[in-house]
């Protein structure tokens, strides 16, 4: 159980290394692109769009 566990917990951390890795680039990227009435709309509407993904795969493989 217990390598199970840290490939898990590394699994995490490399994966939230890239979801930073991504949300710091796509600032620097749309930093230009801002309005005043739609601040980060287009990040917000990609982090659902990944979340989305995200949650199709885990409920896959729970559910086989």
């Amino acid at each position: 159980m217990t390598p199970l566990v840290a490939y898990l917990a590394g699994f995490a951390l490399i994966q939230l290394g890239i979801a930073i890795g991504v949300y710091k680039l796509a600032t620097v990227l749309l930093a230009g692109h801002q309005t005043a009435e739609q601040p980060r709309l287009p990040l917000r509407f990609a982090g659902f769009t990944l979340s989305g993904i995200g949650f199709a795969f885990l409920s896959g493989a729970i559910l086989g």
